[in-house]
């Protein structure tokens, strides 16, 4: 599968960035459709720009990210985590009793990046 012209892109874009501005942050019928529509507009562009030979590295991150985010979960990481403010990768290891190798192998994984 060949990747996608510039044009296609741009069109691409600009049926997310439509999708983007009919949202709709209700918890109605139209609000779940729009914020499905949105999500459906992203995965559109993300498979035209992800070309075949690609695509088991993708999964296999997503993978990863995943396994990331459910031990993130399990150890109490993510409670640990105040809702404003910051903590450090020390400060969330010894809230979690973690080690700080493990946390931060974890947060390279996931995009929990704003935990450092």
């Amino acid at each position: 599968m060949a990747l996608p012209t510039k044009q296609e892109v741009q069109d691409l874009v600009k049926q997310l960035t439509e999708a983007a501005n009919a949202y709709d942050d209700s918890a109605s019928l139209a609000g779940h459709l729009a914020r499905t529509d949105i999500i459906a507009r992203a995965k559109d562009l993300q498979r035209a720009l992800i070309t075949a030979d690609q695509t088991p590295a993708y999964h296999g991150l997503n993978m990863a990210e995943l396994i990331a985010a459910r031990t993130f979960i399990k150890i109490g990481a993510l409670d640990a985590i105040p809702e404003t403010g910051t903590i450090s990768l020390h400060g969330l290891s010894k809230a979690t009793g973690a080690q700080e190798s493990l946390l931060g192998l974890f947060i390279r994984f996931d995009s929990l990046d704003f935990v450092v």
